[in-house]
């Protein structure tokens, strides 16, 4: 701590008996007490569980400290008997993210385990996914045999598919080795159930559960549901473990803790837990091998916590802060890069292409510290933006978000952390990642107040290339620069791909650089404007022509139609294997993809067609455009039409203003469907110079 504030020990000491050493967290004063010896600095942390992360961050600094204060607590005498209290244990696991299954954001949407009728796949402790969790662990430590009063455990479920049967789901629990029920629902809904467990069925220690599924009933239609987590209450003994125990006074008036050692311990009360209370006067009995100690307490129901100093917690980490003034109002930067610090010196590269914009490059962890005082949440990026665009001498207009994102932002699967974060947004589909509703400061309309793209690397080398490409293709000259590729998907039912296609096209043959473009030409290969429809093509032949044309170079691909993660088209014409075996270097499409999921970069592992053509070094596509959950022709139709009138009608050249225009015709033409803004993100420089 000394170290990392740059003072010696003994500033450190006199600072503290000076009355001068200041925590925060939250921007909240924390109660703080020198340890006797003056080794350390003690308060009370407090456990933080967001969607975000799970670290808290206490900030300490000079300035007017807040001391614990003492509150004498001598017992009448020792507490009668041992006792106990009411203990509450969790366990939970996150290896499913059900985002399609909820609409609101803050919302858990992490299961731990799934079950498919009464099938189970392999075990999970010897087998990688898929595999299912045939032992669920919960503990129940310093357990009280004494104890009458039954424990209570709560089963979180959620159902993943609807039958004909009235009761979809059957969820049977058993702990260790004992049956208890089984909980019965239906649908694709939450379900929590409830379950009485005689005291004798608990351990001291570990327990094991299992869950068990059941048939539907219904042919072809499955019970799937899955397990969220558990819940147990049960009565525990007065009785440290490691040397700490954390209770609830629960109606007593003095309680006997015992299995301390060493010296003599430190007891908190902390109702308050900004302000903890130290407790003095505590009687200590036993010896150093094999303490206890008894003490008052209030009989309403606070929270009180007795621990050894060589017990108490350690921070992660210690680490002195360089200030960085976000909040100053003299900022000017048209341009603003968002990255980690480790690939800062990288984004200087693009932030000097783009310096007639006034381009600036922040550290990520900067906007935690003074937009969520330290604490992981992409509501800090929002919030920067917000401010910026609010009081900065320059707004930003166009802003990048150089790293990866996913909806794993704890980093629970342990393939990959989101760099830099995006939010959630709602849909009728439910939740999708969202980097326009970062943009949308004002409002809430699904309107950005700035163009808004992201790069989706995870280290320095990946974003060298990427710029790279970028710089690269705003220097590239060529007779390729006039040619279009239309992607038509094969038409059906309310899916006028062709047509839709068609009067896209329509709108690049008034250009001044198109010339005419006979609509009525089968595959219009016979112009710059080469519009290969799919459905009369075999997949093959389809996919070798899209191949084909994106080698000779383009200015822009467009897609209307079906599509996945991994590929464009039914069935795939364009996949990833294809694009990786392209060679059109500095020849780059601004590609907009109007095809569900195309545009997905939080999928760790899986890299959906936007990423690949993205983040290919050297070839690929300079930028896309496209949704990143579902997306309906209709509507996306509307985006497509906004996006080329306002490029080859108002001649439009930067892409993120093409966009926004896009973005404002929808608005107009849709009404209220405008939650389909939020799912389009950019992958790419919103300020890229378009061809």
């Amino acid at each position: 701590m000394a170290a990392a504030m740059g003072h010696t020990v003994d500033q450190v000491q006199q600072l503290w008996q000076g009355g001068l050493m200041e925590l925060r967290n939250n921007g909240q004063p924390v109660a703080t007490r020198m340890a006797e010896d003056a080794s350390a600095l003690l308060f009370y942390a407090q456990p933080l569980d967001t969607p975000y992360t799970g670290e808290n961050v206490y900030w300490l600094q000079q300035g007017a400290a807040l001391p614990m204060a003492e509150v004498a607590a001598a017992p009448a005498g020792r507490a009668p008997g041992a006792g106990s209290y009411r203990a509450t244990t969790h366990a939970r696991g996150n290896r499913y993210a059900l985002t399609h299954l909820f609409n609101d954001p803050d919302d858990d949407y992490w299961m731990w385990d799934l079950r498919y009728e009464q099938l189970l796949f392999r075990s999970c402790a010897t087998h990688p996914q898929p595999c299912s969790v045939t032992a669920f662990p919960i503990a129940s430590p310093g357990r009280d045999p004494t104890a009458t009063t039954a424990a209570d455990l709560t089963v979180r479920l959620h159902g993943g598919s609807d039958t004909d049967a009235p009761i979809d789901h059957r969820a049977t629990v058993v702990l260790n080795g004992v049956e208890l029920g089984t909980a019965e629902w239906a649908g694709m809904a939450p379900f929590v159930a409830t379950f009485e467990v005689p005291p004798s069925v608990l351990n001291d220690g570990d327990n094991t559960l299992e869950v068990n599924g059941a048939s539907s009933g219904v042919a072809a239609q499955p019970s799937v549901f899955y397990i969220n987590d558990f819940e147990l209450e049960y009565s525990r003994r007065f009785t440290a473990r490691q040397n700490r125990l954390t209770f609830t006074s629960g109606g007593r008036t003095a309680v006997t803790v015992s299995g301390l050692t060493g010296a003599a311990p430190l007891v908190l009360d902390v109702h308050n837990p900004q302000a903890p209370t130290v407790l003095t006067g505590v009687a200590i009995g036993g010896a150093a091998g094999g303490r206890d100690v008894s003490f008052a307490t209030k009989a309403d129901g606070r929270h009180y916590v007795v621990t050894a100093l060589e017990a108490a917690h350690k921070p992660a980490a210690v680490i002195a802060d360089v200030p960085s003034h976000l909040r100053s109002h003299a900022h000017r930067a048209e341009h603003l890069i968002i990255t980690t610090a480790d690939m800062v010196e990288a984004a200087q590269v693009l932030a000097e292409h783009r310096r007639g914009l006034a381009s600036m490059v922040v550290d990520i962890e900067d906007i935690y510290d003074e937009f969520s005082d330290g604490i992981k949440t992409a509501e800090a990026v929002r919030s920067l933006l917000h401010y910026a665009h609010s009081h900065w001498a320059l707004a930003p207009r166009y802003v990048v978000l150089a790293g990866a994102g996913s909806i794993d932002y704890r980093n629970y699967l342990g393939v990959s952390e989101a760099l830099i974060p995006t939010l959630l947004t709602p849909t009728p589909q439910g939740l999708y990642p969202s980097d326009n509703r970062l943009a949308d400061v004002d409002g809430n309309d699904g309107l950005g107040e700035f163009a808004i793209g992201r790069l989706p690397v995870i280290n320095a080398a990946e974003l060298s290339a990427v710029i790279t490409k970028i710089i690269a293709y705003e220097n590239s000259t060529g007779g390729w620069q006039r040619d279009v590729l239309m992607v038509a998907d094969r038409p059906e039912a309310d899916s006028y791909f062709i047509e839709d296609t068609q009067a896209v096209a329509a709108l690049m043959a008034n250009s001044h650089s198109m010339g005419a473009l006979p609509l009525d030409s089968p595959y219009l290969d016979s112009l710059p404007l080469d519009s290969p429809y799919l459905d009369s093509l075999a997949a093959d032949e389809a996919r070798e022509r899209l191949r084909a044309s994106l080698h000779q170079g383009l200015a822009f691909v467009n897609f209307l139609g079906h599509g996945g993660l991994g590929a464009l088209g039914t069935p795939y014409r364009l996949t990833p294997e294809a694009i990786a075996n392209l060679d059109n270097g500095e020849r780059l499409p601004i590609v907009t993809a109007f095809s569900r999921l195309a545009g997905q970069f939080t999928f760790q592992g899986i890299e959906s067609v936007a990423e690949t053509l993205l983040l290919l070094p050297d070839r690929g596509a300079a930028a896309v455009w496209s949704p990143v959950g579902l997306s309906f022709n209709p509507q996306a139709w509307l985006l497509s039409e906004g996006f080329y009138n306002a490029t080859f009608t108002d001649g439009e050249l930067i892409l993120g203003e093409a966009i926004l225009s896009a973005q404002r015709h929808y608005a107009q033409a849709a009404g209220s469907e405008r939650y389909l803004l939020n799912v389009y993100n950019l992958l790419g420089d919103p300020a890229t110079v378009m061809k």
